[in-house]
């Protein structure tokens, strides 16, 4: 043939010779096909075990006895029931392998004179359940079925592996129903992740969502290298318990299932440096926002717009500029701010089925002097509050060594703002999403990072016409798009949780490919079809009805369910609990609850205590002080003559508590990053009256027209109606106007003694009223825009 035919090129062919192909194909087929029949000899015995406990309960008329019989020669025919029956074996007592041999003697003997007489039927039964269970072929007296394990996939990849020894530990496991003759390692479960594929879990509320979401988050952690950040927190102080070990019994309950036992993550809680309490537990951390961590990238990200050319430049050049100042930074920004035009694109999502979820690209021209103004005012708004600081400063954000650290979960809690200043969080969240994309780009030898993003709904709703601060969200929530869409090449892998899929913007939802769906009603399964995704009538069934922390798998593959999640090994919220009370139990603490007098809450017989610091106060404790008792301390052999030195209150601690606690979580004193801080900007009132002087000097507006901004537009749109009547008609009175304007008689009259208002743009001279140069000038100027601009 000849060697140059493409076709020949392209065709299959063995690796070894053909001989050796042939025999070695025949005997895979061979031992496939013993397997085939082995598992359905399994299956088989697991439903002889079914029928014949409805036979013993008279369920059925079925006869126990010939069930029993045809279990004894199903578990004959396993050739492995003569290792379990060896004497070396210790999975089966030598009780039950003496029991299992007799038993199977005298079936063999009954079955030549069909006589067995008085006979321990049931416990016949116990000792055929028991090696089956040493066999494998079932693994629980009183479930039948089989699990097969879910997993993150084991990275294998240049440049990345999972540091884990042998198989990643289960997020979750399959059950596969008793009568099915699947082999386990066929229904393993692996969820791919080598390209961080998105995940996005939905769920009825206290169904395990977010439980799910820590889970999922955690093993990436502990056994694929990823950092964990944990981005939004709702307000109720729920993701700082990622530090404290799980104590809720059912999730207890979930974790033993899979061998795992509670235990909190080393975690750095990171607040922004405003607004803070006196005290905070030792692994809170203060941040500012550097002025040498911006790029042009995050300024211009920060405006809500996405933009290229020479408003870039300008801000690079700025930045370049201020020498690390931030109000060097605004100053200039504000200097750049010119009439030229820069040319913005936003991309937007195009409605449609999640199945063919897109979005496009719309390109539009706004005045560059509005980009920089607003990149402005998003820098001035952080600064104005002390967290965008100086290059140099202390407590300056390095998201670079954030990522480095992969040893500990980076938390990022704004709930210590200000009342009133709620808009911040999403603007630092932008900030947050930013670094990381751009400290990933620069460095790709930082861990991966997977970034878990509670209720998602409020960082990327799907309609911004109902939310708060929705020019600060849309600016998040396009930042969130371009992560869902570039961030698994940049190695960014987000982990989202929510109610309804409705609620989160269809382009990010449809760059989630892998999507976790625990119990929900018929509503929420309606919006997935409605969506484009089909589900048959028994699948339909099992949404409605999965107990909490079951659910189902959807990957563009396919569906995988029914899958028992495995629960987190940290904390998660609960509603009727303190959360710094959580830290105390944690640490091994007592904390005073209770009613509010100090005198109720006591019910010990110590007149004294020990305090978080070890020193000895007198009791009663504060309410939800963190303490010990002396007798607490003696009972583990340490005397209470004076005050407790650090270590043997920390050793007391580590005694008293149930489970690990990776680092110390006491309360210490916060340094808040702002507290000497001399901020030169100025303030909220003082920009938004320089910006109204600017936009009024523009449009040649002054004296006493200036008042006329303070009233609504409708309101002078009608007394332009009555200034254009007075200009172009002979008007002698208030009656006249109205006749003219269709304006109300008493609303002119009123107007027309307010000195504010129509009393010096019009006057009256020979029984006639005339316009003023007040009342000219006001029917020049452009209230339209006046007011847009506003």
């Amino acid at each position: 043939m000849n060697e140059n035919d493409v076709y020949a090129d392209i065709q299959p062919d063995d690796t070894t010779d053909a001989g050796v192909a042939v025999e070695n194909l025949l005997a895979k087929r061979r031992r496939e096909l013993e397997w085939q029949i082995e598992r359905e000899r399994e299956a088989h015995i697991r439903e002889l075990m079914r029928a014949t406990e409805s036979a013993f309960v008279g369920e059925t008329d079925t006869d126990p006895d010939e069930l029993l019989d045809e279990i004894q020669r199903a578990l004959d025919a396993d050739e492995r029931v003569a290792d379990v029956l060896a004497p070396g074996y210790s999975g089966l007592k030598d009780k039950y392998k003496l029991l299992y041999r007799r038993f199977a003697s005298q079936r063999e003997r009954a079955r030549e004179d069909d006589d067995l007489g008085e006979w321990p039927r049931r416990q016949e039964f116990e000792v055929y359940v028991r090696v089956s269970i040493a066999l494998g072929t079932q693994h629980s007296a009183t479930d039948k079925t089989r699990m097969a394990p879910v997993q993150m996939s084991k990275l294998q990849v240049k440049g990345a592996r999972s540091p884990v020894d042998g198989e990643p530990t289960p997020i979750g496991r399959v059950r596969v129903s008793a009568s099915s003759t699947s082999k386990l390692e066929k229904r393993a479960t692996e969820i791919e992740h080598v390209d961080c594929e998105h995940i996005l879990i939905i769920a009825n509320p206290r169904e395990g969502k977010d439980a799910l979401l820590c889970a999922i988050a955690g093993n990436l952690k502990d056994e694929h290298g990823y950092k964990w950040v944990s981005l939004h927190d709702d307000g109720r102080n729920e993701t700082p318990m990622v530090a404290c070990p799980n104590d809720e019994d059912a999730i207890k309950e979930s974790l033993s299932q899979f061998n795992q036992t509670p235990t909190g993550y080393p975690t750095k809680v990171y607040v922004p440096a405003v607004g803070l309490p006196d005290e905070l537990p030792k692994n809170h951390v203060p941040f500012t926002i550097g002025v040498d961590s911006l790029t042009p990238e995050i300024v211009t990200q920060l405006s809500g717009v996405k933009q290229e050319g020479e408003t870039q430049d300008r801000i690079k050049h700025a930045l370049e500029r201020c020498a690390g100042n931030v109000d060097e930074l605004i100053r200039l920004l504000e200097k750049y701010a010119e009439e030229t035009t820069a040319e913005v694109t936003v991309t937007e999502a195009v409605e449609g089925s999640e199945a063919s979820a897109e979005s496009h690209t719309r390109t539009y021209e706004m005045g560059e002097d509005q980009v920089l103004e607003d990149c402005a005012k998003s820098l001035m708004l952080l600064a104005s509050e002390g967290l965008l600081a100086d290059a140099g400063a202390e407590t300056n954000l390095e998201m670079r060594e954030v990522l480095a650290d992969q040893e500990h979960v980076a938390v990022l809690n704004s709930n210590f703002l200000p009342d009133g200043e709620e808009h911040l969080k999403y603007l630092i969240e932008n900030v947050w999403l930013r670094l990381i994309s751009y400290e990933r780009d620069e460095h790709p030898n930082l861990p991966r990072v997977a970034v878990g993003l509670r209720e998602i709904k409020e960082l990327a709703p799907s309609t911004l016409n109902r939310t708060k601060y929705s020019h600060i969200v849309k600016s998040l929530r396009q930042t969130l798009l371009t992560l869902s869409s570039q961030g698994g090449s940049r190695r960014i892998l987000l982990i989202g949780s929510t109610q309804y899929l409705r609620d989160v913007y269809l382009p990010i939802r449809g760059n989630m490919p892998i999507k976790v769906l625990l119990k929900m009603g018929e509503e929420k399964i309606s919006v997935l079809e409605n969506a484009g995704f089909d589900f048959s009538y028994e699948q339909r069934q099992q949404l409605k009805s999965f107990p909490t922390g079951w659910g189902m798998l959807m990957e563009p593959e396919g569906k995988t369910y029914p899958i028992n999640w495995r629960g987190p090994r940290c904390a998660l919220g609960l509603g009727d609990m303190e959360w710094l009370d959580r830290y105390g139990l944690a640490m091994g603490f007592r904390v005073q609850h209770g009613a509010t007098s100090t005198a109720e809450r006591w019910h010990h017989d110590a007149e004294e205590f020990v305090d978080q610091d070890g020193v000895r106060r007198d009791a009663p404790p504060e309410r939800q002080e963190w303490y010990l008792l002396p007798s607490d301390l003696e009972a583990l052999g340490v005397e209470v003559d004076g005050d407790v030195s650090e270590e043997a209150l920390l050793d007391v601690l580590k005694e008293r508590r149930e489970h690990d606690v990776p680092e110390d979580l006491r309360l210490a004193p916060v340094k808040a990053a702002n507290e000497q801080r001399e901020i030169q900007l100025m303030s909220t009132s003082e920009a938004e009256e320089r910006e109204e002087n600017e936009v009024l000097t523009k449009h040649g507006i002054d004296g006493v027209l200036r008042d006329w901004t303070n009233r609504k537009e409708r309101t002078i749109e009608k007394m332009c109606r009555v200034l254009r009547a007075v200009r172009d008609n002979e008007v002698g009175t208030y009656q006249d106007m109205a006749d003219l304007t269709g304006v109300g008689y008493s609303s002119i009259k009123n107007w027309a003694v307010e000195e504010t208002q129509l009393e010096q743009a019009i006057e009256k001279e020979g029984g006639k009223y005339h316009l003023t140069p007040v009342g000219r000038r006001a029917l020049e100027v452009s209230w339209q825009s006046v007011f847009e601009e506003l």
